[in-house]
């Protein structure tokens, strides 16, 4: 999958290649498509059924010479099968095990730097505006240092909202995305914290599945994310998202997020280069349900229908959970053409599309009357980046 959504970035290419919902669960993921360069593994996702024995699975993995190299939770496990992957996918599909079979998909970002290289020819000359540290300044107009730069405040009528609720410490958003840069002065201080873990300890204290898991977890290299984690953020999209959505507010200095009080939960598994796999998006949205996310943000998409996402969505919807992700960064009609995960049809998936400063479709933006939900400001979006800094998007 690759990165797309409220900032203007790279569409981040992760879910595997079917070409629509109608293609089954267990269709054959083939194929590039328009913006993306998409892998299929040798290996496969297997969302067990409901109620599936021991002995049937082990019968199963002989019977297609196969072994769980890992276990996603909820019953979506990662195997290796002997000899070719889709033929072991039809024998397991006959075998009736499993809700969703499909063949893993790494998705490579081929547009996103294109769209990069524009946006840094549009903003290059584009000032930074700051307005003094005032600690006395109400709250619907806050003193953080670049709130003049944030265009797209004004334009959703933040301060109106503002004068209402900035945000509450309750909410918690899961950034489904390349991580957050988890020491950033304006973010840390809204960072969700799994208070059962004890940071740095190799321990799983809190008996969730996850070690060290104190700010989120880190799908790409099987790690918790907590102060100080290397690898916390190694593509910086997570963290101008997050800054986007809740970096807080008025503390005198740079940039204010939308819900400045909220909680900012990372899920990584997009990685440095802004591409990941099927398998760790799934795990991922399963990882911020079951922690208590209330909404997750998605910006990145790519690929094809994937049942095994389809089906971690829909635990989150069944949980309570919002998923909002991007509409796409093709530039192409979602009605025409299904992107997703933004074109998975459950009540709890909000598409967004990209709009500029003049209320204009971002030209990289896809659309669609029926499949998109709503737009918001996304072109040249000033907010945090990693190593404490600020910068456009």
């Amino acid at each position: 999958m690759t990165l797309l959504g409220e900032t203007e970035p790279p569409m981040d290419p992760l879910l595997p290649d079917s070409t629509s919902a109608e293609s089954g669960p267990y269709a054959a993921n083939t194929g590039d498509l328009p913006g993306f360069r998409i892998t299929l593994m040798d290996d496969l996702i297997v969302d067990l059924a409901d109620g599936v024995s021991e002995e049937a699975i082990a019968a199963a993995l002989e019977t297609v010479g196969g072994s769980i190299l890992e276990g996603a939770g909820q019953g979506v496990q990662l195997w290796s099968v002997s000899g070719d992957a889709d033929t072991a996918a039809a024998v397991l599909a006959d075998l009736g095990i499993a809700d969703a079979i499909e063949r893993n998909a790494r998705i490579d970002d081929t547009i996103s730097a294109v769209i990069e290289e524009t946006i840094d020819s549009v903003i290059i000359d584009m000032p930074i505006l700051t307005v003094p540290f005032n600690p006395v300044v109400p709250t619907v107009a806050p003193n953080d240092q670049y709130y003049d730069s944030l265009y797209g405040l004004d334009k959703i009528s933040a301060s109106d909202a503002w004068a209402h609720e900035t945000g509450s410490s309750a909410v918690i958003v899961g950034v489904i995305d390349s991580g957050i840069d988890i020491d950033h002065p304006d973010l840390r201080n809204n960072l969700w914290v799994n208070t059962g873990e004890i940071w740095g300890d190799g321990i799983d204290n809190d008996g969730n599945g996850y070690i060290d898991d104190y700010n989120g977890y880190d799908f790409v290299r099987n790690a918790g994310i907590g102060p100080g984690y290397a690898y916390d953020d190694e593509n910086g999209h997570g963290t101008h998202v997050a800054g986007t959505i809740a970096a807080e507010g008025n503390n005198g200095i740079g940039v204010v997020g939308v819900a400045w009080d909220a909680q900012l939960m990372a899920a990584k598994f997009l990685d440095a280069g802004g591409s990941g796999y099927t398998f760790n998006a799934v795990r991922a949205v399963q990882y911020t349900t079951a922690n208590g996310a209330d909404v997750t943000n998605n910006s990145w998409g790519g690929g094809g229908y994937s049942g095994s996402l389809y089906n971690a969505i829909n635990e989150a919807r069944l949980a309570g959970n919002l998923f909002v992700a991007a509409a796409g960064n093709e530039g192409r009609n979602n009605d025409s053409t299904a992107s997703y995960p933004s074109g998975y049809t459950l009540d709890n998936v909000i598409s967004v599309a990209s709009t500029t400063s003049s209320d204009g479709r971002s030209y990289f933006s896809n659309y669609g009357a029926i499949s998109v939900d709503l737009a918001a400001p996304g072109s040249s979006i000033y907010s945090t980046t990693n190593g404490g800094g600020y910068g456009y998007k």
